[in-house]
């Protein structure tokens, strides 16, 4: 393996941990929002869920 081969391996895997770091931070923040409140289901009106899911014994 030449110098440029051992450099790209090198850079791919920090940018393969920088990505990993960014996805957990951005996992971090939607659980908070959802949690908050503030990320809410679109196909439902307001923030509770419909008449009908809230029936189901079992997922569909």
């Amino acid at each position: 393996m030449d110098n440029f081969e051992q450099s790209t391996i090198s850079r791919l895997s920090a940018l393969e941990e920088k990505a990993k770091h960014t996805d957990n931070k951005v996992d971090s923040l939607l659980t908070f929002l959802s949690a908050m409140g503030i990320i809410v289901d679109p196909t439902t009106q307001g923030i509770s869920d419909s008449e009908q899911a809230l029936d189901y014994d079992l997922p569909r």
